[in-house]
């Protein structure tokens, strides 16, 4: 799934607004985004994608989002 996953967590990462509110249901003020890279040959890889979340609330909660995954991808991933 590497061939997709990337071009989805940039997705993501271009429109994480929509994404925060669609997936949290709320409305949000602010979102900070905590991402890591992993150097690797020939590409770097994205690790999981982390972003600090301030709800209009006031509260703030972490969003993480993992491999995007397709239903033909292999064996299934261990929970973690």
């Amino acid at each position: 799934m590497a061939d997709t996953d990337s071009p989805l967590k940039q997705l993501v990462m271009t429109f994480i607004d929509d994404f925060t509110r669609w997936l949290l249901e709320q409305d949000v003020s602010g979102i900070t985004p905590y991402n890591m890279e992993l150097y690797a040959v020939p590409e770097p890889n994205r690790a999981d994608q982390v972003f600090v979340v301030q709800l209009a609330d006031e509260r703030t909660v972490i969003l993480q989002v993992q491999e995007f995954r397709g239903q033909r991808s292999g064996m299934p991933m261990n929970w973690r």
